[in-house]
């Protein structure tokens, strides 16, 4: 069965597991995670992106209005911070989620 194999990043300005905005955005790459040969051990990165500020991004022409029509990400604008990155790996038969 499915199960976390990392675990500290829901909600804290961290992600594990996800392409940063600048890999999809300028290096086309949308994965974050690869899976070995064997599958016995997960290589994935972890984005810490908690000192980039939240930019609010309207939805023009959005048939929602409200919250529905908005989203917020940390966005790094030219000149600033960009995300911290790290290669990460983790075995698959770790019997509780790396941090």
């Amino acid at each position: 069965p499915p199960r976390a194999l990392t675990a500290g990043a829901r909600g804290t300005g961290v992600t594990h597991g996800l392409a940063d905005f600048l890999a999809q955005e300028e290096l086309d790459r949308y994965e974050g995670f690869w899976i070995s040969p064997d599958a016995k051990q997960v290589a994935f990165e972890r984005v810490d992106e908690s000192h980039i500020p939240q930019f609010r991004i309207m939805h023009s022409g959005s048939d929602s209005v409200g919250d529905g029509a908005e989203e917020d990400h940390r966005y790094p604008f030219a000149g600033k911070g960009n995300p911290n990155v790290q290669l990460c790996v983790v075995s698959t038969d770790a019997t509780s989620a790396v941090a």
